[in-house]
């Protein structure tokens, strides 16, 4: 009885530090994925931004921009 107790109690605390476990490891993937999340945006708003510079024609020396008044 004594043997089946301690393995009982064993088991449950084993159980309890797994859970605890498990609970740390999925804060830890949410919180990496959130931030793979914005990385990701980062890097599309930064392809985006080089794309968009890279198709508009720089301003020449030689023909200055007029300013509309």
């Amino acid at each position: 009885m004594l043997v089946s107790k301690q393995l009982t109690d064993t088991l449950l605390d084993n159980a309890r530090i797994i859970t605890k476990q498990s609970l740390e490891i999925r804060y830890e993937c949410r919180h990496t994925i959130c931030i793979s999340r914005i990385l990701r945006y980062v890097a599309q708003k930064e392809r985006t931004s080089l794309a968009q510079s890279q198709q508009t024609p720089s301003p020449s020396p030689n023909n200055p921009p007029t300013l509309m008044a």
